[in-house]
């Protein structure tokens, strides 16, 4: 296992060889797009390949990743121009970073910053209104006040990500996780002779699902809780991504009716005490 998501001191442990995609929501309300791909730089060094060599893998890399960032760079200008308003201009709403190699990860990656969730939604193609936030801002009321539901929960299940359909420039439509294998692929193909292709690792493929919550349940094969964020990480392989899907769970907990309750059961207990007191008196 090897160790990678987060630059504060606290890490995620994934696995060593990965393409990994990371959606995640700060405390301060900004929603953070990961894209990173590993490099096996040390399984390279073992099956003796020149450090030349290796340095050529790592621009390949490079390329390869911009190449992705400046498709999802494009898209965003192009949702923006379809439908542009000041609310959510570019360089004040969604930064997309360069792509990075980092060594000491061993990994090489590039993130997509949203203000908020609304910007996010927004530069998904999302629709957002006032109508949308007001409805939901009545259905939370509505649900406060409708009976005595202390706990309510409500489960959502998603495509895994990688398992999203992608069409190419000639229209050929493949899964996001084929296209970014082929991708990961290729930067060693590039570059190294088979014999030494064949000996590397098969990536696995990685969705970290991370949330400033502790009231979110899901089915993930690792949650851990790093930096203040709580990770639902899902990892498939190359023969099981296509069929795989996330399920996340939320609690929520109405402590308006708990604290009602507490109250009275206060009240009550007061009460009988005045009335044996007074029954002794």
């Amino acid at each position: 296992m090897g160790i990678t998501f987060s630059s504060c001191k606290e890490k995620v442990i994934f696995p060593q060889t990965n393409i990994n995609l990371t959606l995640a929501l700060t405390p301060q309300g900004q929603v953070v797009q990961k894209v990173e791909f590993s490099l096996q730089t040390e399984k390279l060094k073992t099956l003796g390949v020149a450090e030349e060599a290796i340095k050529e893998v790592q621009t390949n890399f490079l390329s390869a990743l911009t190449l992705l960032r400046n498709e999802f760079y494009i898209s965003y200008l192009l949702i923006y121009s379809l439908a542009p308003s000041v609310e959510y201009k570019i360089a004040d709403n969604v930064w997309v970073s360069d792509v990075a190699l980092d060594s000491g990860l061993d990994q090489v990656g590039f993130n997509i910053v949203f203000k908020s969730v609304d910007a996010y939604k927004y530069f998904q193609g999302a629709q957002i209104s006032a109508s949308d936030t007001d409805q939901s801002s009545q259905q939370q009321l509505l649900g406060r006040q409708s009976g005595l539901q202390f706990v309510s929960r409500s489960s959502s299940t998603a495509q895994f990500p990688f398992a999203g359909e992608y069409t190419d420039k000639a229209g050929n439509k493949k899964t996001v996780g084929e296209r970014y294998l082929y991708l990961y692929k290729n930067c060693f193909n590039m570059t190294l002779p088979d014999s030494v292709c064949e000996m590397l690792e098969n990536p696995s493929f990685v969705y970290d699902y991370a949330i400033p919550y502790s009231n979110v349940r899901s089915d993930a094969d690792l949650c851990v809780q790093s930096c203040g964020l709580y990770h639902n990480i899902w990892i498939e392989n190359e023969n099981s991504f296509k069929t795989a899907s996330v399920t996340l769970t939320t609690t929520m907990v109405y402590s308006g009716w708990w604290y009602l309750t507490l109250l009275a059961a206060v009240i009550l207990a007061l009460g009988i005490v005045l009335v044996v007191i007074k029954i002794k008196k």
